[in-house]
């Protein structure tokens, strides 16, 4: 089974919020 973190982190908005804060 996969892990609801394993879900948000694949979600297209999460990798955004990722990048977003890794530029700053």
């Amino acid at each position: 089974t996969t892990s609801p973190v394993k879900i948000m982190v694949g979600h297209p908005s999460v990798q955004k919020l990722c990048s977003f804060l890794h530029t700053k």
